[in-house]
Order: C-alpha cells, then structure tokens, then sequence
C-alpha cells in the first residue's frame, strides 16, 4: 500500500509542533515492516520475567513503591491524554464526513503527519506499559492472565500493524488512548491512598470492556467485507482481519468475565458470608 505523505491535512484547527513535523515516517514504516517480529521475542521475554519475577519474590516481603507508582500513572495518564486530544478528533471527523467504512477500511491518516506520529508512539507506549507489570510483581500483588496475556499481545499486534497502516488502526489507538486517560489518573490516584466509590473503579473496567466489544464490532465488520465479496473495498488482509478479531475477541471475553467477578460474583459471594 502506498504510505507516501502528502501535505494534505485530515481535519482542520489543528496543532502540531515541532518534533512532530520532524518525524521521519518512512524510516519508521520501514523499520517496523522489516523488524516487527521483534515484538514476539519481546514478548516472549516479558513473560519469561513475569514467570521469574514472581518466582523471585516469593521469599522476600513486598516493595511499597506507592509514590513511584502514583508518578509512573501520572505520566502515563498525561501522555495519554496528550494521545487522545491528538486522535480523537481525527477519528470523530473521519466517521462524521466519511462514515464508519471509511474509518475503518481507508487509512487517510497517512497523509498526516502528525497522526503518524502519535500512532508511531502508541505502539512503542506498549512496550513501556510493561512496567505497570513489574510493579504488580514487586508489590506481590496478584498477577492475572488477563493482564499479562494483554500486555504481551497487545505488544505483538501494534508492532506488525503499524507499517500497513490498515484503516481500523485508527480505532486501536484512538480507544486506547482515550480509554487508558481515565485508567491511569485513577492509579495514579489510587496508589496515593486517594479514595474513590466503588462505581469510578466499575467505570474504568466498563470503558475498557466497550473498548473491546468496539474494536470487536469493527474486526467483525473488516472479516465481513474481507470475506462477503468486498475484499477490494477495505484495505486489510485477510489474514489480518481475523487475527485482529481473535485479539478482540479474546480481549472482550477476558475483560467481561473479570468485571462480572469483580463486581458480581465477589459481591455475591461477601453477602453470603454476612
């Protein structure tokens, strides 16, 4: 696919600095085109030390680490707040001018640097969301298949998407962006002793499980067209298609199945012992 970068702008009002006219998209597009399976062995070594890590803290007692934790969040939550300001509205005006195929099927995000960008750093953000791991561990917290089962091929899919930029790549690190803003001010918060109502805790889990369900429904719509006779009309593989819906797939299970044991079932369960 053609990723040539025209001086054409997606939408307008918009402000780009310095460091992001710079970019060198080309060097980027190529480098993850031809090293993106990088991010398999990078996985495979995160869940080498998730394995270790716990197996190494079982003798010794808990890191506090509340205060580097709470400043890890907040730059997390920052940065992703920065990401969302950046992508939301080209997403929002994508789907108002052109409609949801457009949004999903046709990558005229290319054209714009900026947007590359910011896409360019939501996939290497994955790398560095590891660490949200490593506290977990060192804190002897419990570690979750959901969550190192996400990070890790989150990782992967970023990596090898990111040089076809395909259309639904918007909608992967739109909703992250968005989504993670309120997850990570409220660990932030939350690692300060900062206390909140049960609901905003039941908020973030409900956003990420629409996060999903969406990014399933959009999969779902790209192996529709891929696969009904329409293969010309949206500009992802087929192979793509159905990798990127396994990952939703299995993301929205995950992550529905925790929110009904956290909230449901645990509930039920503590008013069976009163």
């Amino acid at each position: 696919m053609d990723t040539k970068i025209k001086d054409i702008p997606i939408y307008e009002n918009r402000t780009t600095y310095g460091y992001e006219l710079t970019f060198d998209v080309k060097y980027w597009l190529k480098w993850h085109n031809d090293y993106w399976s990088i991010s398999i062995v990078l996985s495979a070594m995160y869940v080498f030390a998730c394995i270790a890590g716990q197996k190494w803290m079982e003798s010794r007692k808990p890191y506090n680490l509340r205060s580097m934790l709470s400043l890890w969040s907040f730059v997390l939550a920052v940065f992703s707040i920065m990401g969302a300001c950046k992508m939301v509205p080209e997403l929002l005006s994508v789907l108002l001018n052109d409609g949801f195929h457009a949004s999903v099927c046709r990558s005229s995000y290319v054209n714009n640097v900026e947007q590359l960008f910011w896409h360019w750093l939501f996939v290497w953000s994955k790398l560095f969301e590891f660490g949200d791991t490593a506290f977990i561990i060192l804190r002897k917290q419990k570690l979750t298949f959901l969550h190192w089962y996400h990070h890790a091929l989150t990782l992967i899919c970023c990596f090898s998407f990111f040089p076809s930029t395909v259309g639904i790549n918007r909608w992967t690190g739109t909703m992250n962006y968005f989504v993670h803003s309120f997850m990570y001010s409220y660990y932030s918060a939350k690692a300060m002793k900062i206390t909140f109502p049960k609901l905003i805790p039941m908020f973030i889990t409900t956003i990420q499980i629409l996060q999903m369900f969406i990014g399933l429904f959009a999969s779902v719509y790209t192996v529709a067209m891929k696969f009904g006779g329409f293969a010309s009309q949206c500009n992802i593989s087929k192979g793509q298609s159905l990798f990127v819906f396994c990952g939703y797939l299995s993301y929205f299970i995950l992550f529905l199945n925790f929110f009904i044991n956290s909230y449901f079932i645990k509930k039920t369960q503590a008013k069976k012992l009163n």
